[in-house]
């Protein structure tokens, strides 16, 4: 049952829209030659016959289709659902077994260092998807923690594009914009009566209209109190009631929220975490991290109030990035690189020289940003000079390029 849209109704409307046009255009035709304007009621006479005959047409197709009975197989059904709701086809089809036995490993190839998370989420939304899930709840629900750029936010960003098949399905709220109280008709609009309650909202307006859709609230903690009763609803009854008293339904959303929370201490280890590749330091660095994690887990318990944490489905620790993560991370840019290139059809190839992956993993390193600083390191060293080279006609298409080390410093040639 299709509760915001209306099916399509034929040529009626079409037909409707012409006529009104044709009386429009006779109306200002017998004005002009009452004004004595010919030329231009010669130009409404001609339209007037262009429009006349294309009535003729839309009424002569209705009346031919009206004698054809066709059938509409379920696929044909499934793509019309589609387009009307927003879910997609292959949820609408049940067709998803194989696509869910795999979610695990496309999540794992675009989301380095982080498979305890990956885990957690792809079980919820296997649950989720088959209707195994609480179903008057959301798909799932997360509380993200972790130090800066390890993968929190493109692991949502991954879940839009490989779940949902479309990258608009991230609908991201950055919380910090909600700290006072009256901003909370930001997200369900205002009451009737009031500044701004005809303007759209950026929550249950974009939720309404996606119906599938990834929630991601960005840095949580800085909510106001009241923000967080409005979650409560949507976690405990997998909907949410706006300003103007409608409900919105949350079921078919996966929520992910991140949080700040012991920032400080989680930068600390991921400077640690960096170094401590083998043996022993491995080890220390290791128990240290738990230790973290369980102080960390004490201050989440200190700031958020019970009811809401036990409605969560897991409050996920995202892990400090090490050297190898790193290096990992760099073949993917450079992988994204090159398929961006296909894409624009330059026929251009980068290549990775020996010990290049390593250097530029220490060189973008930085317990603050994490991986962050990969893509403006690329940009600024890989792309730029490519740009210039292009424009200066220095590079003539097909080109193979090479990354590689020279004195500590990478260079492309």
């Amino acid at each position: 049952h299709v509760r915001t849209s209306y099916l399509p109704q034929g040529n009626s409307k079409k037909i409707r829209e012409f006529d009104a046009r044709l009386k429009q255009l006779q109306q200002a035709k017998e004005l002009a030659v009452q004004e004595e304007n010919f030329p231009l009621a010669n130009a409404h006479k001609e339209e007037e016959a262009r429009v006349k005959h294309e009535l003729e047409n839309l009424k002569k197709n209705r009346k031919t289709g009206e004698e054809k009975i066709g059938t509409i197989s379920r696929p044909e059904i499934a793509q019309v659902v589609s387009q009307i709701t927003g879910v997609p086809i292959t949820e609408l089809l049940a067709e998803e077994k194989t696509k869910l036995m795999a979610l695990e490993e496309k999540l794992s190839s675009r989301i380095v260092g982080q498979a305890e998370a990956i885990k957690a989420v792809t079980r919820a939304i296997r649950r989720g998807r088959l209707g195994l899930g609480n179903p008057n709840r959301p798909l799932g629900s997360f509380l993200f923690l972790g130090p800066s750029g390890v993968g929190k936010t493109e692991l949502a960003k991954a879940i839009a594009e490989i779940v949902l098949e479309d990258p608009q399905a991230l609908v991201r709220l950055d919380m910090s914009e909600f700290s006072e109280g009256f901003n909370i008709s930001k997200l369900i609009g205002a009451p009737a009566g009031y500044v701004g309650y005809k303007d759209s909202n950026k929550l249950t307006d974009v939720v309404r209209r996606k119906q599938s859709a990834i929630v991601l609230f960005d840095e949580v903690e800085k909510a106001h109190p009241d923000i967080f009763n409005l979650l409560l609803q949507v976690l405990d009854e997998g909907h949410l009631t706006d300003a103007s008293g409608k409900q919105v339904n949350f079921k078919n959303t996966l929520i992910i929220m991140t949080s700040n929370l012991g920032l400080k201490e989680l930068t600390q280890q991921a400077k640690l975490g960096f170094t401590a590749e083998v043996d022993k330091a491995q080890s220390n660095w290791a128990n240290e991290w738990q230790e973290t994690k369980d102080q960390l887990m004490g201050e989440v318990k200190k700031f958020f109030r019970p009811e809401f944490l036990n409605r969560l489905d897991g409050v996920i620790i995202f892990n400090p990035l090490k050297e190898s993560d790193l290096a990992e991370i760099v073949k993917l840019q450079v992988t994204e690189l090159n398929n961006r290139f296909q894409a624009q059809k330059l026929d251009l190839t980068i290549r990775l020289g020996r010990g290049v992956v390593g250097a530029i993993a220490k060189l973008t390193f930085s317990p603050q940003e994490g991986a962050r600083g990969i893509k403006r390191y690329l940009t600024d060293k890989v792309e730029d000079p490519i740009t210039a080279r292009l424009l200066q006609s220095k590079i003539k298409p097909p080109a193979n390029l090479t990354l590689s080390v020279k004195n500590g410093q990478v260079i492309l040639k």
